[in-house]
Protein backbone atom coordinates (compact mmCIF):
# COMPACT_ATOMS: atom_id res chain seq x y z
CA UNK A 1 0.00 0.00 0.00
CA UNK A 2 1.10 3.76 -0.33
CA UNK A 3 2.90 5.75 2.32
CA UNK A 4 0.22 8.06 2.71
CA UNK A 5 -2.93 7.04 3.93
CA UNK A 6 -5.66 7.20 1.35
CA UNK A 7 -3.51 7.80 -1.55
CA UNK A 8 -3.76 4.92 -4.03
CA UNK A 9 -1.36 4.98 -7.12
CA UNK A 10 -2.72 3.69 -10.67
CA UNK A 11 -0.52 0.57 -10.55
CA UNK A 12 -2.49 -0.17 -6.84
CA UNK A 13 -5.92 0.41 -8.10
CA UNK A 14 -5.18 -1.54 -11.49
CA UNK A 15 -4.04 -4.58 -9.02
CA UNK A 16 -7.27 -4.17 -6.41
CA UNK A 17 -9.46 -3.65 -10.23
CA UNK A 18 -8.36 -7.11 -11.20
CA UNK A 19 -9.00 -8.64 -8.13
CA UNK A 20 -12.38 -7.44 -8.20
CA UNK A 21 -11.70 -5.57 -4.96
CA UNK A 22 -12.53 -1.94 -6.55
CA UNK A 23 -15.18 -1.64 -9.65
CA UNK A 24 -15.83 2.46 -9.17
CA UNK A 25 -13.46 5.37 -8.78
CA UNK A 26 -15.19 8.56 -7.50
CA UNK A 27 -13.83 11.71 -9.34
CA UNK A 28 -14.86 14.76 -6.63
CA UNK A 29 -14.57 17.82 -5.82
CA UNK A 30 -16.06 19.63 -2.33
CA UNK A 31 -18.61 21.90 -3.10
CA UNK A 32 -18.91 25.33 -1.32
CA UNK A 33 -20.82 23.10 1.60
CA UNK A 34 -18.61 20.42 1.76
CA UNK A 35 -20.64 18.18 -0.45
CA UNK A 36 -18.86 15.63 -3.07
CA UNK A 37 -19.28 16.71 -6.57
CA UNK A 38 -18.27 14.61 -9.64
CA UNK A 39 -18.56 11.58 -11.29
CA UNK A 40 -18.82 8.13 -10.74
CA UNK A 41 -16.11 6.03 -13.21
CA UNK A 42 -16.13 2.27 -13.67
CA UNK A 43 -13.02 1.23 -12.23
CA UNK A 44 -11.34 -0.46 -16.03
CA UNK A 45 -12.89 2.54 -17.92
CA UNK A 46 -11.40 4.88 -15.57
CA UNK A 47 -7.57 3.14 -16.15
CA UNK A 48 -8.20 3.16 -19.80
CA UNK A 49 -9.47 6.40 -20.36
CA UNK A 50 -10.22 9.11 -17.58
CA UNK A 51 -6.37 8.43 -15.77
CA UNK A 52 -4.38 8.82 -19.37
CA UNK A 53 -6.72 11.49 -20.81
CA UNK A 54 -8.35 13.66 -18.22
CA UNK A 55 -12.00 14.39 -17.42
CA UNK A 56 -13.96 17.17 -17.34
CA UNK A 57 -16.95 19.06 -15.09
CA UNK A 58 -18.55 22.01 -15.73
CA UNK A 59 -17.57 24.77 -13.89
CA UNK A 60 -20.93 25.54 -12.99
CA UNK A 61 -20.67 22.75 -10.22
CA UNK A 62 -18.14 25.49 -8.23
CA UNK A 63 -20.19 28.51 -8.98
CA UNK A 64 -23.61 27.78 -7.46
CA UNK A 65 -25.63 25.48 -4.90
CA UNK A 66 -27.76 22.87 -6.84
Amino acid sequence: MSENQGLLHLDELRALARRDEIDTVLVVFTDLYGRFMGKRFDADFFLESAAKDGTHCCNYLLTVDM
